[in-house]
């Protein structure tokens, strides 16, 4: 079972990001067992036609890609190398 604190707690993180303008909108599933909880929020598109974020919102995996894959290969060379060695 999840806890109830830490989901509020990632729906607090979430909506401040999206206040602080990191994106305009999210979609968050988790499954754990036989239980699931389903976040989202915000605009999946601001222009030229606005649209809320819904659970059933489709998202542009290009996109999403390109994240996944720069934070992966980040996080392989900081568990291999000091980061700080590299950073002015």
């Amino acid at each position: 079972r999840i806890p109830k604190m830490p989901w509020e707690a990632a729906q607090k993180l979430l909506d401040q990001a999206m206040k602080d303008e990191i994106f305009p909108g999210y979609s968050l599933f988790i499954r754990h067992n036989a239980q699931s909880w389903q976040l989202s929020g915000g605009m999946a598109e601001k222009t030229p036609f606005p649209r809320l974020v819904t659970s059933r919102t489709p998202w542009d995996l290009a996109s999403l890609t390109k994240v996944l894959c720069t934070t992966t290969l980040a996080m392989r060379f900081a568990d291999r190398f000091h980061l700080a060695d590299f950073v002015e």
